[in-house]
């Protein structure tokens, strides 16, 4: 959790800057989809891999949500990079894999596996990794500490490292990231001047890269210079905040800048304006059922009660906001660790019973889950905010015994903390409870040592706002000095460039002159062999193509007279099936035969067609699509008329695709003329064979007959035709449709890069 402390004092709820969250890198690429993880985790692993894989990792991590399935994927990618880093014994990618997983676990909570990973990162990463890996892995190491006193010294140490070695690495972005939280830290330490001159070399960065999301920046400089008590400043890096995440409808980040607007207008006592801007804190945050809605709407919400009354806040609608706060609650699953939202409800509600509805009961209720979590180890920062919270309530409600103890023990915190303000608040405290028990004495000398407190914070204000003023100073000043410096560098540039322009001139001219009179003689020289060799290559040129053009011709002759053969062949297998057929008198045995002449017919017209043709390796499709129509139509013979339709434009295809489309073709002639027309009845067959664009064709063949009987799915059927026309499709690589409505329609688009010799189904052999 994240705590800001304004020049010591306990801002109205410490929930709210955890909306400011730990800065992640802010220059985010857009993730990559599934297909490139498919990608990623299928190709052959190199170097170039296992870099994208981790990059793509890293995106899982990043993404908005932190969805357990998310931080799952970033995990299994991490895991492949490093499986693929080992093996190819890349230590770089094994130190990178152990970061990003060491990311992934920590947002999924595994913060103790975490820590492992990442240290195990950090020792490779420093052998061979780049200085922004190393910044990296200082970065990630940070994210496990808390923001106690301590841990922010550490943290502090560690991004001053990151940052060093993102100076050396030349990522603007990245630094300018590392720049803005250390500014961060430095501001939580109440170390203000130098937050401020991190925070605008990190703004100078970003706007220097033209990146634009600067809400973050703008925001925190806004609080920081309203800490160093420069208000107008304050407002105008405010304002800016406000209309960038506007334009970014980030409506969450939008109800802590408003909240801080508010707070700000309130510091200058413009009561009008800051509640205007409390009110609009409060409708933003009211749209969204997360974590840090309840932390934005409960911390406004005690904001407004800490600092106004109830008539002049009766407008913003209190109630409304807690009903919403309550829906919100009952929506949420339960969480014991969620230390920061049950906080905020238990401190809102004390406020708004106490202080606005005066029911002190109900006030109770949440004030002994406010005393519970102070028996827990929650460091000093937030016993703090819990005694601002319930000091004022038991004075309010009578508790006196109860008000002086927690009075001591927040002195004695305030001390070391070195929060002059809150110390004040409570010697202010002290004031009321002695009144209220008629100890007059005393009362006046913590009155005394409150006025006391209040000058030095005004001291230290005016303090802050000449440090500031220093600050902007010296870097005017060192503008100024590297303004004055480059325009010196280019004087003496100038000088020692005409110097030795001059020089330069003279030696030129000489060596010039000098080559180029070894030059003439050299390209006098070079000229004559060139000519000799070119006359010689050239002799060798065409004796090469006069024995280029013998073996192409011998070639083709060779491939057509082995289509000759081949088409010799399979007439020899159809001869056979037809001797076969003499002795067989099953119909059943006869109709195979036959149906395996015509099989074997569409590959041996092929084969024909080339060795005719002067191509030998491709089929003009016309010709060949009306020779085996006219084949299987008289190998029928049926009685009644059958009129073929063929409508083929001049295609010609490779013979591995002619092949498989003439045996589909094959197959549905001559299921048409075996089952269409029963009976005698006559028909129409019609056969279209054409382009639909570059590279992609479509089949149609259509028949009028009787179609198929109702309910039969033909792709489903096991028949040997069937299977074969499927399996030929899934050959070409295309998509095969049947249709019964009325007679029979087969549809065929296949493309040729798609073909697929190799694919599941009845393959083309021979």
């Amino acid at each position: 959790m994240r705590q800001i402390i304004n020049t010591g004092f306990l801002l109205w709820f410490i929930g709210l800057t955890l909306l400011v969250g730990p800065v992640e890198a802010q220059s985010n690429q857009p993730i990559g989809g599934d297909s490139l993880k498919k990608l990623l985790l299928l190709s052959k692993p190199d170097t170039s891999q296992i870099i994208q894989l981790v990059a793509l990792s890293h995106k899982y991590v990043i993404k908005p949500g932190e969805s357990v399935p998310d931080l799952d994927t970033a995990l299994l990618l991490s895991e492949q990079a490093y499986k693929h880093s080992r093996s190819l014994g890349y230590v770089r990618g094994q130190g990178l894999s152990y970061l990003v997983a060491a990311q992934a676990n920590r947002e999924k909570g595994n913060r103790h596996l975490g820590m492992r990973l990442n240290q195990q990162a950090g020792n490779l990463l420093m052998k061979v990794g780049t200085p922004e890996d190393q910044a990296d892995t200082f970065i990630e190491k940070a994210a496990y500490y808390s923001v106690s006193s301590e841990d922010l010294i550490q943290q502090v140490c560690l991004y001053e490292r990151a940052v060093a070695l993102l100076q050396r690495s030349g990522n603007k972005l990245k630094l300018a990231d590392a720049l803005m939280y250390r500014g961060d830290l430095y501001q939580l330490q109440s170390n203000n001047t130098k937050a401020l001159k991190d925070l605008l070399q990190a703004l100078s960065l970003y706007r220097s890269t033209g990146y634009d999301h600067l809400q973050e920046i703008y925001d925190l400089l806004g609080f920081v210079f309203s800490k160093m008590g420069d208000y107008e400043e304050g407002i105008k890096y405010g304002l800016l905040a406000m209309q960038t995440v506007e334009a970014a409808r980030d409506t969450v980040k939008l109800a802590k800048v408003y909240s801080r607007l508010g707070k700000t207008y309130h510091e200058l006592n413009q009561p009008d304006k800051a509640l205007i801007y409390y009110n609009k804190s409060l409708h933003s945050a009211q749209t969204q059922h997360r974590r840090s809605t309840i932390i934005a709407l409960a911390t406004t919400i005690s904001a407004i009660l800490d600092n106004f009354t109830g008539e002049t806040v009766k407008d913003l609608r209190i109630e409304e906001a807690l009903a919403y706060l309550k829906e919100i609650i009952k929506r949420r699953p339960a969480d014991k660790d969620d230390i920061d939202c049950r906080m905020a409800i238990a401190t809102c509600y004390v406020n708004y019973y106490s202080k606005f509805t005066h029911e002190y009961a109900k006030a109770q209720h949440y004030c002994g889950q406010l005393e519970a979590m102070l028996q827990t180890n929650l460091g000093q920062d937030y016993h703090l905010y819990m005694y601002r919270t319930l000091i004022p309530f038991y004075i309010s409600n009578k508790q006196y015994e109860k008000a002086r103890l927690t009075l001591n023990v927040n002195e004695k915190l305030c001390q070391q903390a070195h929060y002059t303000k809150e110390l004040a608040i409570n010697h202010l405290w002290w004031f009321k409870l002695d009144s209220a028990e008629v100890n007059y004495a005393s009362a006046i000398r913590h009155y005394q040592r409150y006025n006391t407190l209040t000058d030095s914070l005004i001291n230290e204000t005016t303090k802050q706002r000449t440090a500031l003023f220093e600050v902007q100073y010296e870097t005017q000043e060192k503008e100024k000095k590297i303004v004055g410096l480059r325009q010196e560098s280019r004087l003496q540039e100038m000088k020692i460039q005409k110097a030795e322009s001059t020089r330069n001139f003279i030696i030129t001219g000489a060596i010039m002159l000098s080559l180029l009179l070894g030059l003439s003689y050299n390209r006098y020289r070079l000229k004559q062999r060139s000519n000799r060799q070119l006359q010689e290559r050239q002799e060798e040129i065409n004796l090469k193509n006069t024995t280029l053009q013998l073996l192409l011709t011998e070639k083709e002759w060779l491939l057509k007279e082995i289509h000759h053969r081949v088409k010799n062949n399979l007439q020899v297998v159809m001869s056979l099936l037809n001797s076969q057929a003499s002795y067989l008198s099953d119909l059943t045995a006869l109709s195979a035969i036959q149906e395996s002449q015509h099989r074997v017919q569409a590959m041996a017209l092929i084969h024909q067609k080339l060795y005719q043709s002067e191509q030998v390796a491709r089929i003009a499709m016309p010709a060949y699509i009306q020779e085996m129509v006219a084949y299987l139509r008289d190998s029928y013979d049926l009685p009644q008329p059958i009129h073929f339709v063929l409508d083929v434009e001049p295609i010609e295809l490779d013979v591995t695709q002619a092949v498989p489309l003439g045996l589909i073709i094959n197959e549905a002639v001559t299921n048409t003329l075996k089952y269409a027309f029963p009976d005698g009845r006559s028909g129409r067959v019609s056969l279209s064979l054409r382009q639909l664009k570059q590279s992609v064709h479509e089949l149609i063949i259509v028949d009028d007959g009787v179609g198929l009987p109702a309910g039969y799915n033909p792709m489903n059927s096991n028949s040997l035709g069937m299977t074969l026309m499927r399996g030929f499709s899934e050959q070409l690589g295309g998509e095969l449709q049947v249709s019964s409505n009325p007679g029979l329609t087969i549809t065929l688009a296949f493309g040729d890069e798609h073909l697929n010799p190799t694919s599941t189904g009845t393959n083309y052999a021979y």
